[in-house]
């Protein structure tokens, strides 16, 4: 991957995440609330909202969006895992069957969205891409086999 483009894309989702941030939530019923997005909970919406667009044929037909945009661009493997309990969790999993070292235990014991910040982001993100290489995918498609996996 070329470290140019890379840096241009985490730029692009930080500034989407930090616009998202602090913004007045909405409720049940889409009515505006009190409540602030965290920045966790803003990075995990754009992380959901690149995998729509992903995994959307409507998407890429409307925007002539082609398979060579994603495998010669290699932008699959910037999409990051969406964060959350299930993913966390099953990244723990992963990393004990694939002997992959968390760099701190309290980014998988204690971790919550609305206390994600960017530079534990940074670091469950660098764990994401080594567990996506060991299962042979890319970090965005962990979500679906962490959720999937954690459905009641």
């Amino acid at each position: 991957m070329n470290a140019k483009d890379d840096q241009k894309y985490v730029n692009l989702l930080n500034g989407l995440t930090n616009q998202m941030k602090d913004k007045r939530g909405r409720d049940k019923d889409n009515r505006p609330t009190n409540s602030k997005i965290q920045w966790g909970a803003a990075r995990k919406c754009i992380n959901l909202l690149a995998r729509t667009i992903v995994y959307n044929g409507f998407i890429w037909n409307q925007y002539q969006f082609s398979i060579e945009d994603f495998t010669n661009m290699r932008m699959m493997d910037r999409l990051e895992l969406p964060l959350d309990s299930y993913s966390v969790k099953g990244l723990f999993q992963d990393c004990k069957e694939h002997k992959i070292k968390i760099p701190e235990q309290s980014l998988i014991k204690d971790f919550t969205v609305k206390a994600l910040s960017p530079s534990k982001s940074r670091k469950l993100q660098a764990v994401a891409l080594q567990v996506a290489k060991a299962r042979n995918t890319c970090r965005i498609h962990l979500d679906i086999i962490y959720w999937r996996n954690n459905k009641d």
